[in-house]
């Protein structure tokens, strides 16, 4: 964030720098698969506006569907809503930042591609959550060492799929998410573990700019 608004870029901007390394290197707090909401307060105008990224369950996501697989379960492919972090990234910037997300996010796609040391936080989460990671390759690769094992505070975690996926985002926008090549491969690989998160239910995210619930008291 500090070196964003070193760059010339304004508050929102270093927000969303922020934001971008947090979802990497504090991969439990957030990241492009949750929501975003941000409230803001526009200085020029002395207004405050509400970004609403909220996701909202698949189509699939019925009563009856969760009744016959068992209910509502708290892990894996069938606890997931639709993500509309990006989305609400992307507004944010669009609407209220001063530099390109190119820009905005080439720490976090360094950081990325040449990996960054583990924390005590970081070693302590996977090591948390080594049984679910565990079970999927595609986590397994980034969070376990060559040995098989969670990686430990000071090891070098690498993540070039998420660089890959923010430089996406950065050129393409919106789209770069929640069409074309990333949403297909987020819907085959939801399908392919027993999810149900499909292209048609990307494409239907929006993130929004509100006004804020307030009261006086």
């Amino acid at each position: 964030g500090m070196r964003i608004l070193q760059q010339g870029g304004n508050a929102v901007d270093a927000a969303i720098a922020a934001w971008g390394m947090q979802g990497l290197v504090e991969p439990p707090s957030t990241g492009l698969g949750g929501d975003m909401f941000i409230i803001l307060y526009d200085a020029k105008t002395k207004s405050v506006k509400v970004i609403n990224g909220t996701g909202h369950a698949p189509a699939k996501a019925t009563i009856e569907f969760y009744k016959a697989n068992g209910g509502i379960t708290g892990s894996g492919p069938l606890a997931t809503q639709v993500p509309a972090a990006p989305a609400g990234a992307v507004l944010a910037v669009e609407t209220f930042g001063t530099m390109p997300l190119s820009e905005i996010w080439a720490p976090v796609i360094e950081a990325a591609e040449n990996g960054f040391p583990v924390s005590d936080g970081l070693a302590n989460s996977i090591a948390g959550a080594a049984e679910k990671l565990g079970q999927y390759e595609s986590t397994k690769k980034i969070y376990f060492g060559a040995d098989g094992k969670p990686l430990k505070a000071g090891d070098i975690l690498v993540n070039g799929d998420l660089a890959k996926t923010l430089r996406v985002i950065a050129d393409e926008g919106w789209s770069g998410f929640y069409e074309g090549s990333v949403a297909k491969m987020f819907a085959d690989y939801s399908a392919s573990q027993g999810g149900i998160i499909t292209e048609a239910d990307l494409k239907g995210v929006q993130a929004e700019i509100v006004d804020p619930v307030k009261v006086n008291y």
